[in-house]
């Protein structure tokens, strides 16, 4: 077998931390499997800017060229599903991710689905481009029960539930934090240990993080005057360092700003922390991996507290919408010096997202 081509597909057209990883997971299993060349779509839905440094890819196809890939892969990442909005907003999630399997589908090419995630789920529309690509696929895991039980009413037995396929990270696979970075944070916060503290460039979210947890952080900090806060954005084009005068204003304490800008470098800046407060999936999954302590108050806690449960760490997630600063301060006392432990099941489980999507594309392609 030789030059067989698998599109990867899925949220590759931002810098969004999570989606960034799992950008990167794929295409080196696929790109070390020998025999294939993993590509991705271009153009507005096509891998962005940020992840063609990241992984050094340099393909400059057509969608045309894309679409005549010998296999799809919709790449792990929580993008099957919808809420409430309007119907252009659903056409839009369609052309995104679920127009370029008809293509597959109409062909017979395979496709398959490595540890997605899916709903809440409430446009008529989407669930029929779902339920498509689900009944179609050779190959399909998913990371949660909700997306299982989802999946299943639209083609019983065919998912099978692993877990988040960020959790094959570990700490022997992150590099150190570059020196220009230790450098800055050197200036900022000497060595002190340090509490990261994840922003997202989401006014509403960032607003709500600021008036309940970031008080309760200040009290917590101020009777520890070894530690530090280096405060974070998961979203490149969402940073807003000047958003961190107010967090420095309530907190009182040395503060760094890190300007996220490699996913394995943020890994880093995670792997060193002594808490990660944050109020997304995936700093706080990636901190679990490394065995962080962690502090979880999630903006979505409908996918959020799924993760958390599905580790026995349930109790980790205080859901930003209801937090108060004094419950605020209650979790990050409790989270504090506890690390996360992750069951080495859930790890091998993970692991299966990207090690049988591999070979079942392989053994596909081969058999064709």
């Amino acid at each position: 077998m030789s030059d067989k081509r698998v599109l990867l597909h899925g949220a590759v057209n931002s810098s969004n931390f999570g989606d960034c990883l799992f950008v990167e997971l794929f295409y080196k299993a696929f790109k070390e499997a020998g025999g294939l060349e993993p590509v991705f779509l271009e153009g507005k839905y096509g891998i962005s800017d940020f992840n063609r440094r990241a992984i050094g890819y340099a393909h400059n196809e057509t969608v045309n060229d894309a679409k005549s890939a010998d296999a799809l892969v919709y790449i792990s990442g929580g993008y099957f599903g919808d809420d409430s909005s309007p119907i252009w907003m659903s056409w839009r999630r369609w052309a995104r991710y679920f127009r370029i399997a008809g293509d597959f589908v109409r062909s017979g090419r395979p496709i398959a689905m490595a540890g997605v995630g899916g709903g809440p789920l409430k446009s008529r529309f989407t669930e029929a481009s779902i339920k498509r690509v689900v009944e179609n696929a050779v190959f399909v895991t998913v990371r949660d029960l909700g997306t299982l039980e989802m999946f299943d009413s639209f083609a019983p037995g065919k998912a099978r539930l692993t877990n988040d396929t960020a959790l094959i990270i570990e700490p022997r696979d992150i590099p150190p934090i570059d020196c220009l970075a230790v450098e800055a944070m050197n200036r900022d916060i000497g060595k002190c240990k340090y509490i990261l503290l994840h922003v997202t460039g989401v006014e509403a979210i960032d607003r709500k993080m600021t008036e309940m947890v970031v008080p309760a952080l200040g009290s917590f900090v101020s009777a520890h005057s070894d530690l530090a806060v280096v405060v974070t954005c998961d979203c490149q084009f969402r940073q807003r360092p000047g958003a961190v005068n107010r967090i420095r204003e309530i907190l009182q304490c040395p503060i760094h700003y890190y300007e996220y800008h490699s996913p394995r470098q943020l890994c880093a800046v995670i792997n060193e922390a002594s808490l990660v407060v944050t109020p997304k999936l995936h700093v706080g999954i990636v901190g679990s991996a490394l065995g962080r302590p962690v502090a979880s108050f999630p903006a979505h806690p409908y996918k959020t507290q799924r993760f958390y449960d599905g580790i026995d760490e349930g109790f980790r997630c205080e859901p930003l919408s209801t937090i108060d600063e004094k419950n605020a301060l209650k979790s990050i006392k409790r989270n504090f010096d506890l690390p996360v432990v992750v069951p080495e099941t859930a790890r091998m489980l993970a692991q299966k997202n990207v090690s049988e999507c591999v070979s079942v594309i392989v053994s596909r392609l081969t058999d064709a």
